[in-house]
């Protein structure tokens, strides 16, 4: 659409200042010479991102100072400092610049089928961050492994966020495994009684997510700690999904509880 056109010339116009406001060297250009940034007023921003000395996977936010913007990076789980946000929104609200949260309302503003159509991008990062994104060939929300930095808005943290945002592009969603990215196949393409009977696995990464699979022993779907990357398709973010998935003919309704049944399955390093 028009609207949608002239917002994005906007954006680009904003950015472009941005950019020559806040260059990668950590100066301002005033003709040919050059001034350093001054701190932030809030002391909190100027900290550097700190992951801190554990190893759980959680993408964070921090206010970089040197380029006036709020990064993704990965928290372990423990420490660090003060500047670490939930969201770039929390961020924005302790440290953002007038000129950043204009632009970023902008992108906000513009139409949520633009997201959807653009591709899977992992970033420069190294990360191991199962994410989905909208694939308009398909018509449906599909796995891919996030960096856990930059990339763009064809970026959700959940299957259900990727459906609510961008479904009405086509009828029908397909079920994706969250763990069909680490070469597992997808439950969609896996019989139900073969993903029930695979223990709970906890992968090799050191993250501790609580999550849940189908105990063929106990009939029930339990909890177990899940470490982040890898595993296999017995893996679900809820019970309600797990009960859903591998429940039988009483999907929906647990079974009476009993004894646990196999430890979790860890991967050797």
């Amino acid at each position: 659409p028009r609207s949608t056109m002239k917002s994005g010339h906007l954006l680009l116009g904003l950015l472009a200042l941005w950019a020559d406001l806040t260059p990668a060297s950590g100066q301002l250009r005033q003709g040919e010479g050059s001034l350093p940034l001054a701190p932030h007023s809030n002391a909190i921003c100027n900290l550097p991102a700190d992951p801190g000395p554990c190893f759980a996977y959680m993408p964070r936010y921090f206010y970089n100072s040197a380029t006036k913007r709020c990064e993704e990076f990965i928290y372990g789980g423990c420490q660090g400092n003060a500047n670490r946000f939930p969201s770039v929104d929390e961020c924005l609200k302790t440290c953002g610049t007038p000129l950043l949260i204009c632009a970023l309302l902008i992108i906000h503003l513009l139409s949520p089928g633009d997201i959807c159509r653009l591709p899977p991008e992992k970033g420069p990062c190294k990360g191991q961050i199962p994410r989905f994104f909208y694939n308009p060939a398909s018509r449906t929300c599909k796995s891919f492994i996030y960096g856990g930095c930059r990339g763009n808005g064809n970026n959700f943290r959940t299957l259900l966020e990727c459906q609510q945002a961008c479904r009405k592009r086509g009828k029908g969603t397909e079920r994706v495994n969250p763990l069909a990215w680490a070469g597992q196949p997808s439950e969609s393409h896996l019989p139900s009684h073969t993903t029930d009977k695979l223990p709970a696995e906890m992968g090799i990464c050191d993250a501790d997510l609580p999550r849940f699979f189908y105990n063929t022993s106990s009939g029930a779907c339990d909890r177990f700690l899940y470490g982040g990357c890898q595993g296999n398709p017995n893996n679900f973010e809820g019970e309600a999904e797990c009960l859903q998935a591998c429940g039988g003919p009483g999907k929906g309704h647990r079974a009476p509880y009993s004894q646990p049944g196999p430890e979790p399955v860890a991967h050797q390093g």
